[in-house]
């Protein structure tokens, strides 16, 4: 009996260390393979947090950095690097409806000499009208169709397209320049050859000036734009036709007087010098 008892006590303690056996292997293998106890559980959980964190924080660097980079940048470098462009063309792929990004592109491409981006980032404005674009922007499709001209060869076919195209948008925008800028934009207007356009740039500056140091400048350029085109006749009309707007002295009339002269005007060449000589007996 006792036997008996024994042997059965045996059996139950030998299934009792297997199932042990089993469970010890069980938690190994759960621990192997990612399993964590409750404990381990809740130290993983601020890595997760951490790790967010963490990612937010290079989304962030990765769009505001650039912006502060580029302004910092071109505030102490007034000629932009091949990064500050870099960062300029990733931000207006981001934002292509940023108008103000996508200008600065324009100007910073422009003032780097890198003509292709210009015209890249300009481009969704090239169909629209002049009269239509904000002012800005207009100014910045003007600079880039100079840029353009004068990156053509002299005896390039559409050197002629280019220049009647600056010419026509100069004159466009003439009513929302002021006249100091109009001055120098008639400027270049006769350095690339619109000689005739740019004495009506000067005749409008004449016109519109408040400030009479600026209307005798117009003066003079128009008349030199004329003379530039051997036009001697034109010259003295201009001259004859905006006279009225400057105040009469000494120049005035010597100038006048060899241009009736150069446009083989001898009676007008001899009534401007009358008055010269009248002014100097005074």
């Amino acid at each position: 009996m006792s036997s008996a008892h024994d042997k059965a006590s045996s059996r139950i303690h030998r299934r009792i260390d297997f199932a042990q056996g089993v469970s010890s292997r069980a938690d190994d293998a759960s621990n192997e393979y990612g399993s964590r106890p409750p404990g381990d559980r809740e130290r993983f959980a601020p890595r997760l947090l951490l790790l967010s964190l963490f990612l937010g924080t290079l989304a962030a660097m990765y769009f505001l950095y650039p912006k502060a980079y580029i302004e910092n940048n071109l505030r102490t470098h007034p000629q932009p690097d091949a990064t500050t462009l870099a960062y300029l063309q990733l931000l207006v792929r981001v934002e292509p409806k940023n108008e103000r990004l996508r200008l600065l592109l324009v100007r910073e491409a422009l003032a780097a000499g890198q003509l292709s981006k210009a015209r890249t980032a300009f481009a969704p404005w090239e169909k629209v009208p002049v009269s239509q674009l904000p002012f800005a922007v207009a100014l910045a499709g003007l600079q880039l169709r100079l840029v353009t001209l004068q990156a053509s060869r002299a005896n390039a076919a559409n050197r002629t397209v280019l220049t009647d195209q600056y010419v026509e948008e100069v004159l466009a925008l003439a009513p929302r320049m002021q006249p100091a800028d109009l001055l120098k934009q008639a400027r270049v207007v006769q350095a690339i050859g619109g000689y005739s356009a740019a004495a009506e740039i000067d005749r409008r500056i004449i016109n519109e000036s408040t400030d009479s140091r600026t209307r005798k400048i117009a003066f003079h350029d128009g008349i030199k734009a004329l003379l530039a085109a051997n036009r001697p006749a034109a010259a003295l009309a201009f001259a004859e036709s905006e006279i009225s707007r400057l105040t009469p002295d000494e120049e005035l009339w010597r100038l006048l007087t060899r241009l009736a002269l150069s446009a083989n005007r001898p009676v007008i060449a001899a009534k401007y010098a009358r008055r010269l000589v009248g002014m100097q007996s005074q």
